[in-house]
C-alpha cells in the first residue's frame, strides 16, 4: 500500500513538473522574446531624443507604457501615467531640448532593458536668444510589451547650467558593448 501512495505522488509530482512550465503566459513569453542588445537599447534613447526633436508631446508620451513612471529632473514629484507625463513634456518641450548622452552602462534580458548614464541637454535659456545646459544622471527601464519596447520608468537628475561651449560635451558615434551586465560604455570625445 505504501508504494501504491509513493508511485502515485512521483507521478503527480512528474505531471506538476511537466504541466508548470508550460502553462500560462510564462511560454508566451519563451515565444515572444525579442533580441536585445546595447546597440538596441541606444537606438531606443535615439528614437525617444528624435521624438523631443519633434516638439509634438504625443510623439513623446507614446514611448511610454500606459503605466509608466517619470522622476523629472528639477522637480520634486513622480509623475504617473501617459497624462501627468504627457503634461510635463507639452512644458518641456517649449525649452527646444536636445539630448546627448556623455555616458552609459546598458543591461538587457529578454523582455527587459535597462539604459543608466549621463546626459547633457541644450535647453532655451531663460532669456529670450540664449541657450542653457542642463548635466545629470538618468535611468531608464524599458519593458518589451504588446510588441515594442514601452519606457515603463525613467528618472532624470539634472542642474541648469549657462551654456559656454557646448563642442567637447557632445559626443556622437558611440559603439557600446554589454555582456548582459550594467557594462561602463565610454563614449568618443
Amino acid at each position: 500500500m505504501l508504494a501504491h501512495f509513493a508511485l502515485r505522488g512521483a507521478l503527480l509530482g512528474l505531471v506538476l513538473v511537466v504541466v508548470v512550465p508550460v502553462s500560462g503566459g510564462m511560454a508566451d513569453t519563451l515565444r515572444q522574446c525579442p533580441k536585445s542588445s546595447a546597440g538596441a537599447v541606444t537606438q531606443l534613447f535615439d528614437r525617444w531624443n528624435a521624438a523631443l526633436a519633434t516638439g509634438n508631446p504625443d510623439a513623446v508620451t507614446g514611448l511610454y507604457a500606459d503605466d509608466a513612471v517619470l522622476y523629472p529632473a528639477l522637480s520634486d514629484r513622480w509623475l504617473v501615467g501617459q497624462d501627468e507625463i504627457r503634461t510635463h513634456f507639452a512644458k518641456f518641450l517649449e525649452l527646444h531640448p536636445q539630448a546627448s548622452v556623455t555616458m552609459r552602462a546598458i543591461s538587457t534580458n529578454c523582455t527587459t532593458a535597462e539604459d543608466i548614464g549621463t546626459y547633457v541637454y541644450r535647453v532655451t535659456g531663460r532669456r529670450k536668444g540664449t541657450r542653457m545646459l542642463i548635466r545629470g544622471h538618468y535611468a531608464i527601464r524599458y519593458e518589451f510589451r504588446a510588441g515594442d519596447w514601452r519606457i515603463v520608468s525613467q528618472r532624470i537628475s539634472g542642474a541648469y547650467r549657462p551654456l559656454s561651449s557646448v563642442g567637447d560635451l557632445i559626443t556622437k558615434g558611440a559603439t557600446p558593448v554589454t555582456t548582459g551586465r550594467l557594462s561602463p560604455v565610454s563614449l568618443p570625445r
